[in-house]
């Protein structure tokens, strides 16, 4: 659930679970039980991450067997080149699950 903070019910804020930042009384955060999350790491949370890096993925990804990756982090397995954003059209996955760009 999101929740605002501006009718000063909270006092002078408190810590974001995930980063421990102090949460200022008029931010917008995310409460999930006992846990508060600032809106900068509800967005982090909340994205999926790249199996390669771990990141999250804000953006273009590929997906592939319901797994997320950055463009970057993917690689050819032919020529080692990493893909683009905007190369979504290029690539051809094989029944392995390895990516190649379809030039190569």
């Amino acid at each position: 659930a999101v929740v605002s903070t501006q009718s000063g019910h909270y006092g002078r804020g408190f810590n974001c679970s995930s980063c421990r930042r102090v949460i200022d009384v008029r931010e917008t955060f995310n409460q999930n039980g006992a846990q508060i999350i600032c809106g900068n790491c509800n967005v982090s949370v909340n994205l999926p991450k790249c199996l390669i890096c771990r990141q999250p993925v804000q953006g273009q990804r590929l997906i592939y067997m319901n797994q997320s990756f950055h463009f970057s982090c993917k690689k050819c397995a032919r020529c080692g080149v990493p893909f683009q954003e905007g190369q979504a059209n290029d690539i051809k996955i094989l029944q392995n699950g390895d990516f190649l760009h379809k030039t190569c």
